[in-house]
């Protein structure tokens, strides 16, 4: 019984499918993080907006006269 070559195994695979040969480079790693600070701050944003809205709901409603010009 013939066992396969690894070696020629892992080179054919690695050259045939560059896809998913094909390690992270920098600039993705990069992309990643600045897809996760951009997540990481629409959800502070929305948090915020949540907490604004509800302290909106608990304050006293105060008329202001406002002098008109």
């Amino acid at each position: 019984m013939n066992a396969p070559d690894l070696n020629q195994v892992s080179d054919e695979t690695m050259g045939g499918n560059e896809v998913l040969g094909r390690q992270p480079t920098r600039e993705s790693y990069d992309v990643t993080a600045a897809l996760n600070l951009v997540s990481e701050t629409a959800a502070a944003i929305k948090a915020f907006d949540e907490q604004a809205a509800q302290a909106l709901e608990r304050a006293p409603i105060k008329v202001a006269h406002i002098r008109m010009r």
